[in-house]
């Protein structure tokens, strides 16, 4: 299923809304509790995963994924997913 996809792989490139905060455009990158975007501006803003929701355009439609969900780096996220 593409969701689970999306909370447990590679989140850098996807377009991003973080619901509440007024921040939107482009993961750039992330670490194990932030996720760096870049803002249609250009801008560079710093959103932590925890008490965070994020929105996440995907091709099927946009998710919405609660940051505890993707906490944690990106190559674990991807090893547990290969585990399942």
């Amino acid at each position: 299923m593409r969701l689970r996809g999306a909370a447990n792989g590679e989140l850098i490139g996807l377009d991003v809304n973080v619901v509440g905060r007024n921040i939107s455009g482009k993961v750039v990158d992330e670490t194990k509790n932030s996720i760096l975007i870049e803002t249609k501006k250009g801008e560079r803003k710093t959103a932590m995963k925890m008490n965070n929701t994020f929105e996440f355009a995907l091709p099927e439609g946009k998710i919405a994924i609660d940051g505890k969900d993707i906490s944690g780096r990106a190559e674990d996220r991807i090893k547990k997913k290969a585990e399942l």
